[in-house]
């Protein structure tokens, strides 16, 4: 099996706890697309072909172009793999939830929005 250095992601199947996962790379559905890295590029917001290059081989990419590339791809590509912000927000890690009974816009309660705080 190829690793991330190779521009391999594995993409796990929907429905129930199967583990068994399909392999699909940037490389492919640039082939499939009939685009050349340039284009590529383009297609994903990116105005550098050696950015997508660079991209194509690590695995690793910013926050925009990994949703483009997952959309491009059509869910065969998980922008979860490609950008360690969009796993965290999929998955919820590093994500802290506010202390019991605060809201995260209100946390101190004082909202002059509420009502709360405000001194005449």
């Amino acid at each position: 099996m190829k690793s991330f250095l190779d521009g391999t992601f594995q993409n796990m199947k929907q429905g129930g706890m199967d583990t068994a996962a399909e392999t699909f790379t940037i490389a492919q559905l640039r082939a499939e697309l009939g685009l050349s890295l340039e284009q590529f590029a383009e297609r994903v917001g990116l105005q550098s072909r050696g950015r997508m290059s660079v991209i194509e081989r690590e695995g690793r990419c910013s926050l925009d172009v990994a949703l483009a590339i997952e959309a491009l791809s059509g869910g065969r590509i998980d922008a979860a793999l490609l950008n360690d912000d969009v796993k965290a927000a999929r998955h919820g890690v590093g994500i802290t939830p506010p202390a019991a009974g605060l809201s995260a816009g209100n946390a101190g309660g004082n909202s002059p929005v509420s009502g709360q705080g405000v001194t005449q």
